[in-house]
């Protein structure tokens, strides 16, 4: 029976609390034990006008339930588009749509007219959300889960900005709205979207339709809604922001959801140069300033900051890579080939987020399933605490940073796991740290590879580069090759090949599961046997407290060593 078909039929607490993943008694104390004032923290954050949003987000228990009653609802809207009707025109809190695919309907206009929706989550109140789950024709749910939804999702009134929730649900709830609009559009010849609150008409016929937005006065450059588009939003209870209306004409930069739409998706020239800037004068100096990119007007809100941490930056490069990558009609082979500007700027960017500026040792394995054993290594064996980690109020907490493969990682730093892709690092370090000029390394960056054939992969990178010879054979506790850059590798036994899954006793090697075996160079599709991500996380992480691991030791005595030498410099 599908998901959707299951929340249909269900009809008491205990069978609506089982499609949470929960039991009836804890559905209950979450939602009618914990008083209203200890299930959300209630805060300010700047909008880009200097007004005020006010987030109110869910305490950890609220935010669990609200988590899972999310992930419930997006399974049961999958299924109502995949066997009808799908909302072609919502680009928001959706799975392959996103503010680029919105701005991609309106590229090349001759009018592109926006407007926000006021108090968006707010007008979603209590009564609306139950009544949308009780006579939606997709849902028709029992009276009793109507209710027990709307308890979950609104804060006693409606739904609150910053709840995991909220954006499914509104998103359901618009697409009354969307129909209407869709065919209000389709009568006056204009294209329509919605990103969440914001919405775009857009067309090219030589005058724009008074239904929709009308010039007052008449060349004035100020654009208010028409009447017409004014009824259809109040017939689905919703209202325009007056202020937030925007008229974009063929000859000025049209934007959409903050993308500039006039031959094609991009970001603004101003927001691209700015992020260079910033980019540029942190390798240069370690920090940048935190002014706020221009807006859509053109004008800078905020006065400038300076700043060492490199988060904001990653999410300003990231997005700007991915708008860029979306119009990019080359293959991805052909990107990485020859990268272009944002491609460049985006590799630099991260080489020193993560080796030249690590915020603490940084150990980088062959893949993940390098950091399961070492992270469970090192919270079993106390020996290496706290130096490489330990308990703090109970809770585990590495001291030392496991390097996290990303698809971000991947894609433009091309490292993917494996010691043939470790060999970016290396070229990294050769091309790319002469060009930086503030380098602070103060902690060591530690390569793990494992003592075996692929060694050669990256060895004969590691001589040409910096002239270290490493091999099967030498018994170097580390290897030095530059600046904070070390190698360290599982044990040498002569010509015989070692790697880390060798370092687990034997008896959890010959672990199976479900009949299968366990081999560490399984390929794809290989019969009897389960491969390494499965002897993570299926054998290591779940028996983990009963596993030997003092076979590591060997390995992690290695990795101090490295750091101690760096420390020592």
């Amino acid at each position: 029976m599908s998901v959707l078909a299951k929340l249909k039929e269900a009809t008491t607490l205990h069978e609506f609390a089982a499609l949470l993943g929960y039991s009836a008694k804890g559905l209950a104390y979450v939602l009618y034990q914990l008083p209203m004032e200890a299930k959300y923290t209630t805060f300010p954050i700047k909008k880009k006008d200097g007004t005020d949003r006010i987030i109110k987000a869910p305490t950890p228990e609220l935010k669990k339930l609200q988590s899972h009653l999310a992930n419930l609802l997006y399974a049961c809207r999958d299924e109502i588009e995949k066997e009808g009707f799908r909302n072609s025109v919502s680009h928001g809190f959706r799975r392959g749509h996103s503010i680029i695919t919105n701005a991609k309907e309106h590229k090349r206009r001759r009018f592109v007219f926006n407007i926000d929706l006021e108090d968006y989550f707010p007008t979603f109140h209590f009564g609306r959300v139950r009544g949308f789950f009780l006579k939606d024709k997709s849902f028709a749910l029992n009276e009793k889960i109507a209710t027990l939804i709307a308890q979950i999702a609104c804060d006693g009134t409606a739904l609150p900005q910053g709840s995991p929730c909220s954006p499914i649900i509104s998103d359901l709830v618009a697409q009354i709205l969307d129909m209407r609009l869709v065919r209000f559009a389709k009568k006056h010849k204009v294209t329509y979207s919605r990103y969440a609150d914001d919405i775009t008409f857009s067309t090219s016929q030589k005058a724009f339709p008074t239904a929709v937005a009308v010039e007052e006065p008449a060349e004035s450059g100020i654009w208010v809604i028409g009447e017409g588009l004014a009824e259809r939003l109040k017939e689905a209870d919703f209202t325009a922001n007056p202020g937030k209306s925007r008229m974009h004409c063929r000859g000025s930069r049209q934007t959409v959801t903050g993308l500039v739409v006039n031959a094609k998706v991009n970001v603004s020239a101003e927001y691209f140069r700015n992020a260079k800037a910033m980019c540029r004068t942190l390798l240069s100096t370690g920090r940048y300033h935190t002014k706020l990119l221009p807006l859509e007007d053109g004008q800078d809100k905020a006065q400038p900051d300076w700043t060492t941490t490199t988060n904001p930056l990653l999410g300003i490069i990231g997005h700007i890579f991915h708008v860029k990558r979306s119009t990019d009609r080359r293959s991805e082979k052909e990107q990485r080939d020859d990268p272009d500007a944002t491609r460049k700027l985006f590799r630099s960017f991260l080489f020193y987020r993560y080796f030249v500026a690590p915020d603490r040792p940084l150990i980088v394995g062959e893949g993940k399933t390098d950091n399961v054993y070492l992270r469970e290594a090192i919270k079993h064996l106390p020996q290496y605490h706290p130096g490489m980690g330990g308990f703090v109020e109970g809770r585990f907490e590495l001291a030392v940073r496991l390097f996290r493969y990303s698809n971000h990682i991947h894609e433009i730093m091309d490292i993917g796991g494996g010691s043939g892709d470790l060999k970016s690092i290396i070229l990294d370090y050769y091309r790319l740290l002469p060009k930086i000029q503030h380098r602070p390394m103060a902690f060591p960056v530690i390569l793990v590879l494992d003592n075996d054939d692929g060694l050669q992969h990256i060895v004969s990178t590691i001589k040409k580069c910096f002239g270290v010879t490493i091999s099967k054979q030498t018994t170097a506790p580390y290897y030095h090759l530059t600046d904070n850059l070390y190698v360290v590798k599982t044990p040498e036994s002569g010509d015989t090949d070692t790697c880390i899954e060798g370092l687990f006793p034997v008896d959890w090697l010959n672990k199976e599961l479900n009949g299968k075996v366990f081999n560490p160079n399984k390929k794809h599709g290989a019969q009897g046997e389960y491969g390494k991500a499965d002897f993570a996380d299926k054998v290591v992480r779940p028996n983990a407290a009963d596993i030997d691991f003092s076979g590591f030791a060997f390995l992690l005595d290695r990795i101090v060593a490295a750091q101690n030498h760096h420390m020592a410099k």
